[in-house]
């Protein structure tokens, strides 16, 4: 391997780690301790327990939580579906002549922030009441 290659593969790896650090600090600290967790240094060998998940999940029942993120999961995704698939066939095998202005409007708004969208729709659902509910988390 030439050693600017293995430079970027170094740099690459630890970026990487760099990234993935902060997911991989909250699973360990998901087998601390309260006291573990919270202690300053932070502790790096501990014994690892599953006190802290027990307690956790003895406090609610997730299983609403779950079953409401599924639902809203899987609507959402079955509404774009059938919005999108027959749309895209739409614009790939039968154009109109406002085809390639939609096209081009829908690539101008991948270049926005996605702050410019969210904050619309935010506002839209704010006026239309869907805020906080079932139905504005499936929309």
């Amino acid at each position: 391997m030439k050693r600017s290659h293995l430079g970027h593969a170094l740099l690459g790896h630890g970026l990487a780690f760099l990234m993935f650090f902060p997911i991989l600090w909250m699973i360990i600290t998901a087998f601390k301790t309260e006291i573990d967790a919270f202690s300053m240094p932070p502790i790096l060998f501990f014994e690892p327990t599953l006190s802290s998940l027990n307690e956790v999940f003895a406090r609610g029942s997730y299983s609403k939580f779950v079953t409401n993120s599924v639902i809203a999961a899987l609507g959402s995704t079955a509404l774009c579906l059938v919005f999108a698939v027959p749309a895209a066939y739409q614009m790939s095998f039968l154009p109109s002549k406002r085809t390639n202005s939609t096209l081009l409007w829908m690539i101008s708004t991948k270049m926005m922030p996605a702050v410019g969208v969210v904050i619309p729709i935010y506002l839209i659902f704010q006026a239309t009441g869907l805020l906080d509910n079932i139905l504005g988390r499936v929309l």
